[in-house]
């Protein structure tokens, strides 16, 4: 029997400050230009999708009250917000059940802080669908009904390529997202791993780059599942996602990352497929995090990518998309 998330599985969507203390003590403290409309973004889905609430996820901490006031705003109609947004503050939401002591670790990248956060709400509040802020609506359309599969599981899938800037979850504590968080997270605690993860910042294009390990973790995990539908349990599918990690960095030698030739079977049953466009912003990246809260619109140091996923429709070869992903 084919399942399909309800049409009003709310949309969830996340901003952290990188340095709080670069902006102005009364700034929104979320992108709002030209380059990054990010604030004219979150409005526009919740036009588009009325009938769902798009949850927005900040984190408060070194916010001013006058930046947090600004982000509440976007949930009051009468301050040019809309009622359908929830504005949500990550730290009051989850500090009593989650373990965010990481976002104080200077040594953790910035990225895995961002893609490590976005599990969160996927865990304690399924069904939902996560969106990066280069997802958008496409115009008079509704996102449709999102297929899904036996995992209950989706993400963004391009060509073979596989990515976590769209994660869709049928229930709380998926088996894929909760392996993924406690792997990341059990990383994270053991200091000497971490040493050598985050030492390996220049490995070639055939290796597992130490930014993408979470984004990794999904597409190992997805490959896992999907060749052990019968066995996988959440205890075998963390103990390959360790082993995972200790092939692609526990070693001086160059490992092939076959999670890169992930098999068309594998993204076709993982690819989370309906109305949306992404713009590949790389906005995490540090030469684009300067150009994030200022007004100048000038030309962008970065390419974007429009990319339709409906269906079979897809606009990019692979290869450009890695381009763009290098660092």
């Amino acid at each position: 029997m084919v399942k399909f998330l309800p049409e009003e599985t709310p949309i969830a969507m996340l901003w952290l400050v990188k340095d709080p203390a670069e902006l102005k003590s009364d700034q929104l403290p979320m992108p709002d230009n030209e380059r990054y409309p990010y604030k004219a973004r979150l409005l526009n889905w919740a036009d588009s999708e009325p009938h769902r609430r798009i949850r927005f996820y900040y984190i408060s901490t070194g916010l001013t009250l006058e930046q947090e006031q600004k982000l509440l705003d976007l949930s009051n109609p009468e301050k040019g917000g809309k009622s359908n947004i929830e504005v949500v503050d990550f730290n009051t939401e989850f500090q009593g059940s989650y373990n965010l002591d990481f976002l104080k670790n200077e040594n953790i990248p910035f990225v895995w802080k961002i893609d490590i956060l976005r599990l969160i709400p996927l865990l304690k509040d399924g069904p939902m669908i996560y969106f990066d802020f280069d997802i958008l609506p496409v115009k008079n359309k509704k996102i449709g009904e999102i297929e899904m599969n036996d995992v209950g599981y989706k993400m963004a899938a391009y060509r073979g390529s596989m990515e976590n800037s769209i994660l869709a979850v049928e229930s709380t504590n998926n088996i894929i997202v909760t392996a993924v968080y406690n792997t990341i997270s059990d990383l994270i605690d053991n200091k000497e791993l971490l040493d050598i993860v985050l030492s390996k910042r220049r490995l070639v294009a055939n290796c597992v780059h130490y930014n993408h390990v979470v984004n990794g973790l999904h597409i190992a995990a997805a490959k896992y599942v999907y060749e052990n539908k019968n066995e996988a349990t959440l205890e075998k599918l963390e103990q390959e996602l360790k082993e995972w990690i200790k092939r692609n960095f526990d070693t001086m030698k160059m490992i092939d990352n076959d999670n890169s030739k992930i098999n068309l079977d594998i993204n076709e049953y993982f690819s989370c497929k309906g109305n949306f466009d992404i713009k590949n912003d790389l906005s995490w990246t540090g030469k684009n995090q300067c150009n994030l809260y200022g007004n100048d619109n000038g030309n962008s140091e970065i390419n974007d990518i429009d990319i339709n996923i409906n269906d079979k429709a897809q606009t990019i070869d692979n290869n450009e998309i890695k381009r763009n992903k290098g660092i």
